[in-house]
């Protein structure tokens, strides 16, 4: 059941968080969820030294101006935390 669940979060189709920024080739299994104001996503990112599991939770949270955080700059917050975790772990 275990690999059942990894090959479906590993066909997802939203690919613009975790594995947005990773190098071709890593490998991802993730869920996205989104509704208005918030954006998430929550995978494994599988690293040559092991998997390294991401979850980031976006809410659109407010500037000095009172304006928030787009759905595509929370996407890409999500996607550059996403790259840095894994460049920590592999060094890269």
């Amino acid at each position: 059941l275990c690999d059942l669940a990894i090959g479906i979060l590993r066909r997802q189709q939203v690919r613009d968080r975790i594995p947005f920024l990773l190098p071709q080739g890593v490998g991802v299994a993730h869920k996205t969820g989104e509704l208005p104001g918030v954006r998430h996503d929550v995978g494994v990112v599988f690293a040559d030294r092991g998997p390294l599991i991401v979850a980031a939770l976006t809410k659109d949270f407010a500037t000095p101006l009172g304006q928030g955080l787009s759905g595509g700059e929370a996407s890409t917050l999500i996607a550059e935390a996403s790259r840095l975790a894994y460049d920590s772990v592999t060094g890269a």
